[in-house]
């Protein structure tokens, strides 16, 4: 079963005579903030020091160096996008 939303709730089952209850307790789910706008210009990407594109986090060109940037800024920069990573 998969909780819906955040709330509290009590579950009950009885046998013969016997009830027993459990208490049910569902957090808000929280949301990892990126900074990401609708023209998907705004987030963090990640350029190295001596490349000229920009990656993901996790590109395998990532390895030696790695320098989080906005995408708008790279873009700005003269960066062009990873032909592996594709971000």
């Amino acid at each position: 079963m998969k909780a819906k939303k955040a709330g509290k709730a009590v579950i009950s089952a009885t046998v013969d005579v016997k009830t027993v209850n459990c208490h049910v307790s569902v957090k808000e789910k929280k949301t990892q903030s990126k900074n990401i706008t609708i023209n998907n210009t705004s987030y963090t990407v990640y350029i190295t020091k001596t490349g000229e594109c920009y990656h993901r986090d996790g590109c395998r060109y990532l390895r030696r160096s790695q320098i989080s940037i906005s995408k708008s800024s790279a873009i700005n920069q003269g960066y062009r996008a990873c032909h592996v990573c594709h971000p």
